[in-house]
C-alpha cells in the first residue's frame, strides 16, 4: 500500500491536471473507519482501472488543520503506512481537474462537499458510496463506512467468480461447480489480495486507548 501511495504521489506533479483522476473523497473526520474505508477503495478502484486514470484516496479535511487520533495513527503503523504517504484536500485541485474534464470524483459520504462545491463539481461526480443512518442487511444497527466498501469488494469478487466458474464449466451453476458455492470463492478471493485483507482494521484499531 505504501508504495500504491508513493507512485500515486508522484503523478500528483506540476502537470497534474493534465493526467485523468479519479478520486475517492473520504471523511470529514480522520478516524480509522473513514481512513480504512478511503484507502481500500481506492485501492480496489486502481486495481480494476484500465483506461490509465489514476485511482487517489483523499482525506477530506487538510493536512495543516488536522491532528489523527490516536487510535488511526495506531492502524497506519499496523499496516505499514507512514503518515506522510496520506494525500489531503490541499494536495489535489478538484475543481482544476474538473475545468481540465480530468476528474471524475467519488465521495465516500454525502455532505463532503459545500453547496458551492457541490454545484461546481456535480458533473463530476460519479456516485457516493454510504449514506448516514445506511443499515446492513437485516441488522438493526447503522453499518459503519468500511463494512460498505468491504462488502462491495467482496460482492464484485464473488460475481466475478461466478461469471469465471459459468464460462469455465459452461453455464452458470453448472453440475461441475465445486462445493460451498459463492461464499466458498468469496473466501478464497479475498486470500490472493494481501494489501487489501491488511487494509482491513480491528476491533482494536477503533479502540480508544484507556
Amino acid at each position: 500500500m505504501e508504495e500504491y501511495l508513493r507512485r500515486v504521489q508522484s503523478r500528483l506533479g506540476a502537470d497534474a491536471s493534465e493526467d485523468p483522476i479519479h478520486a475517492v473523497l473520504g471523511g470529514p473526520e480522520p478516524d480509522v473507519d473513514t481512513v480504512a474505508a478511503t484507502l481500500c477503495l481506492a485501492l480496489h478502484l486502481s486495481q480494476k482501472e484500465t483506461s490509465g486514470r489514476v485511482c487517489l484516496p483523499v482525506l477530506c479535511g487538510r493536512r495543516c488543520n488536522t491532528v489523527l487520533p490516536r487510535e488511526t495513527v495506531r492502524y497506519l503503523r499496523r499496516v505499514k503506512i507512514s503518515e506522510g504517504s496520506l494525500l489531503w484536500r490541499e494536495d489535489v485541485d478538484l475543481v482544476k481537474l474538473h475545468h481540465t474534464r480530468n476528474l471524475s470524483l467519488t465521495l465516500l459520504r454525502g455532505g463532503l462537499l459545500d453547496s458551492s462545491e457541490h454545484h461546481t463539481l456535480e458533473s463530476s461526480i460519479l456516485r457516493v458510496v454510504h449514506h448516514d443512518g445506511q443499515q446492513d442487511t437485516g441488522d438493526d444497527g447503522a453499518s459503519s463506512v468500511v463494512m460498505t466498501v468491504a462488502r462491495e469488494i467482496l460482492q464484485e469478487a464473488a460475481e466475478h467468480i461466478r461469471a469465471t466458474l459459468g464460462e469455465t464449466l459452461g453455464g452458470e451453476g453448472g453440475a461441475g461447480a465445486p462445493p460451498g458455492g459463492s461464499n466458498g470463492a468469496m473466501k478464497e478471493d479475498t486470500h490472493k489480495s494481501p494489501d487489501m485483507t491488511r487494509l482491513t482494521p480491528t476491533r482494536r484499531d477503533g479502540e480508544r486507548e484507556r
